[in-house]
C-alpha cells in the first residue's frame, strides 16, 4: 500500500506484469484508476540484451584475470552497492531487467494470454463495479489452474486501486482461490483511496503486506542517504512452512528514472 504522496506500488504492480507476460504466464488484470486496457499499454519495458550485459556490480564475485584493465573496471563499480544510511550497511537491490524510462505493452513483451477485466473495462463509474461479477470473473480465469490437475502454467492475478470490491467475503474467496490454483495475486492500494477497515482487511488475508512511504523532506532524506522513502514489511508468512520469516527490518527505495532499487540493511 502507498502512504501519500507514495505512487510506488502501482510501479512494482506493473513490474509483476511485464515479468509475467516476458515469460508468457497467463494475466488477469482490473485496475479502477484507469481502464484494464490502459494499464496493459503502459508497462516497463525490457532492457535491450547489450545492456543486459553489463559487468558485475559487486566484487563479491572472484575477478576474471588479474589485468591493469580489470582493476580499473573493478574501482569504477566497487562503490555500487555500498551503503545509502547512517544506520547499518545496506545492500541495494535493483531489478535490472526492465526500464521503466519506456512504456510497452504485454502484446509487446510476448503475452499471449491477458484477460482484461471486463467489469471495470466497461464501466464508466468504478465505485459501481461489483464484487461478485469480478470474483466471477477472477474463477473463470483459474479454473484450470488448479493444483490437482498439474496446470502447465502459471497464473498472475493484478488488481490496482480496487478497493471498492475488497469486502470479506470477495478476500476470503480469492485467498482460497490462491491456495488452490497454481497463481499468484498483488493487490495495490493507496492510503488515500482506502478505508482503514479495507487496509485491515487486506492485511488479514494476504500472506504479505508492505507499506510505501516517499520521503519529502529533504533534510530527512540527506540523513537516511539520499533515499526517495522507506518501506515496511508489515506482514510476512509462509504458507507452506513451519519455518517463521524473519521480517526485514529497515528497508528503503530509490526510483532512478529507468530503474528501482529497494536497499536492505545487512
Amino acid at each position: 500500500m502507498d502512504v501519500f504522496p507514495s505512487r510506488v506500488s502501482e510501479l512494482i504492480l506493473k513490474s509483476f506484469v511485464a515479468e509475467g507476460a516476458s515469460y508468457n504466464h497467463h494475466l488477469y488484470i482490473a485496475s479502477g484508476k484507469v481502464l484494464p486496457s490502459v494499464f496493459a499499454e503502459e508497462l516497463p519495458s525490457l532492457k535491450s540484451a547489450a545492456a543486459e550485459k553489463q559487468l558485475p556490480t559487486s566484487l563479491d564475485s572472484e575477478p576474471l584475470a588479474n589485468s591493469d584493465e580489470n582493476l580499473k573496471i573493478a574501482w569504477r563499480y566497487q562503490h555500487q552497492d555500498k551503503g545509502i544510511s547512517d544506520i547499518g550497511k545496506p545492500k541495494s537491490i535493483v531489478d535490472s531487467k526492465f526500464d521503466f524510462s519506456k512504456k510497452t505493452s504485454v502484446k509487446e513483451l510476448g503475452g499471449k494470454h491477458v484477460f482484461l477485466s471486463q467489469a471495470f473495462e466497461n464501466m464508466s463509474n468504478f465505485e459501481n463495479v461489483s464484487s461478485s461479477v469480478v470474483m466471477n470473473e477472477i474463477c473463470s480465469f483459474l479454473k484450470s489452474f488448479i493444483i490437482e490437475e498439474k496446470p502447465s502454467n502459471v497464473a498472475r492475478v493484478c488488481l490496482s486501486h480496487c478497493e471498492e470490491i475488497l469486502n470479506h467475503k470477495f478476500m476470503l474467496n480469492l485467498k482460497t482461490l490462491a491456495r488452490s490454483t497454481n497463481s499468484a495475486v498483488v493487490i495495490c492500494l493507496n492510503n488515500l483511496s482506502v478505508l482503514d477497515e479495507v487496509s485491515a482487511r487486506c492485511e488479514y488475508y494476504c500472506d504479505l503486506v508492505v507499506t510505501l512511504k516517499s520521503i519529502t523532506d529533504d533534510s530527512h532524506k540527506s540523513d537516511l542517504g539520499d533515499i526517495d522513502g522507506l518501506c515496511t514489511v508489515n506482514k510476512l508468512s509462509s504458507a507452506f512452512s513451519f519455518k517463521t520469516s524473519e521480517v526485514p527490518k529497515e528497508l528503503g527505495f530509490s526510483f532512478k528514472k529507468k530503474k528501482m532499487y529497494f536497499h536492505v540493511s545487512l
